[in-house]
């Protein structure tokens, strides 16, 4: 996950998590540039099983034993083009009658 999230990192994306392997486990902490709730919101509707955390964190941390390299990829895919969103772009997907 952190390998293909630096690898298609686009707009203002920034991981919290050590780049060092030996100092960090599976989980992956980012931050947005647009509303963490808006984000979290997003993801959670697409079926993604992350982690909110106020003020602007989102926690991901898929596990070798259930999620495989499709799974991941297709998540980092999402949140490339959900950060190209623009926040009104947002919060269309998010409204009921989308």
């Amino acid at each position: 996950l952190f390998m293909l999230f630096k690898q298609s990192r686009q707009g203002h994306v920034t991981s919290i998590t050590p780049e060092n392997p030996q100092e960090r486990g599976c989980q992956l902490s980012i931050i947005f540039d647009k509303p963490v709730r808006m984000m979290f919101s997003a993801l959670s509707s697409y079926g993604v099983v992350c982690d909110m955390r106020e003020p602007d964190v989102i926690r991901l941390a898929p596990c070798p034993l259930y999620n495989t390299f499709h799974e991941v990829y297709k998540v980092v895919d999402m949140l490339v083009k959900l950060n190209a969103m623009t926040q009104e772009e947002l919060a269309a997907l998010m409204s009921p009658s989308s």
